[in-house]
């Protein structure tokens, strides 16, 4: 399996780059799972429903070729100490969890926002 996690700002087209660049590059092939880590707001709604939306002909039918799955961290924004911290947290369970998933390569894309 292929895994990409993402880091999810106010910008949706840096994860559908990343999958684009990923899947056209015969050395790495297309994901075949997106892991999208994203804090809660109104935004990340309606970046979630644009990601879905240009992967819609990927995740449908009987045999989907992609997987898009959610971890949203609740909180409003990185606006300090605490709430970066526990963003952080959740990008370092995920990717543990995605690194010790057998037969699993893993890519995390920190493009856009959520740095800190």
């Amino acid at each position: 399996m292929k895994t990409l996690v993402a880091l999810l700002g106010t910008s949706p087209g840096t994860v559908t780059a990343m999958y684009y660049a990923l899947a056209s590059d015969p050395n790495y092939g297309a994901p075949h799972r997106i892991v999208v880590i994203a804090n809660e707001t109104g935004e990340t709604k309606l970046c979630m429903e644009m990601i879905c939306e240009e992967f819609k002909s990927l995740m449908g039918g009987d045999s989907p070729k992609l997987t898009l799955d959610k971890e949203i961290v609740e909180i409003p924004d990185l606006t300090g100490p605490k709430e970066t911290e526990t963003f952080q947290s959740k990008v370092a369970e995920v990717l543990r969890l995605e690194r010790d998933t057998p037969e699993n390569t893993v890519w995390l894309s920190v493009a856009g926002g959520r740095k800190s």
